[in-house]
């Protein structure tokens, strides 16, 4: 698999790779914004008259932020959201040495400008950041579950108490886990 990490928020994409060339992108998807291309141009006929008629449609359009794995970094201006998607999913899917045939395929068409360098080793230091944030956070509900269960299991609470104090998902999962638990025991 190529995607090493993605994280993803109501604002920006990031994605980290392994791969022969490309390191990371990132897009601001609050950026983003729709171009009109025009579709067909064709003559109409009605009962009376020959009416010119032109068909347009709208295409969402992003910036996309992709870092090399040596530091280089460009930003690529109005890539259709469509030609992101295919160059993420075939960097997911595809061995490592067609990575520059999609990146060409699919992004290096745009217009782009060249941005300051980067420093991977620091790329790779948030990366790790997410990654560790993101298993704190796991353990800690996985802790808060533990507790719930302890207290439903002790029966000295109620429910409402459980749900104000650990809130509806980590009471359902506590039950779900008690449930597995007395079956195990039946």
């Amino acid at each position: 698999m190529a995607v090493i990490y993605k994280t993803k928020t109501d604002v920006v994409e990031e994605i980290w790779y392994e791969s022969s060339n490309i390191h990371y992108t990132k897009v601001d998807i609050s950026k983003l914004r729709h171009k009109i291309l025009k579709l067909a141009e064709g003559i109409v006929p009605t009962p009376t008259t020959e009416e010119k008629t032109v068909i347009d449609f709208t295409v969402p359009i992003l910036d996309v932020t992709v870092v090399f794995n040596r530091g280089a970094q460009y930003i690529y201006k109005d890539v259709e959201i469509h030609d992101y998607q295919s160059f993420v999913e075939i960097l997911n899917r595809e061995a490592p040495d067609s990575h520059g045939k999609a990146f060409n395929r699919f992004i290096k068409t745009y217009p782009f400008e060249k941005l300051d360098d980067v420093d991977i080793d620091e790329l790779k230091i948030k990366r790790l950041k997410y990654e560790d944030a993101e298993r704190i956070s796991k353990m800690e509900y996985e802790e808060k579950v533990g507790e719930c269960l302890n207290n439903m299991i002790n029966g000295n609470v109620t429910n409402e108490y459980l749900i104000e104090k650990f809130g509806v998902e980590v009471v359902t999962e506590a039950c779900d886990k008690e449930a597995r638990y007395l079956e195990k025991l039946c």
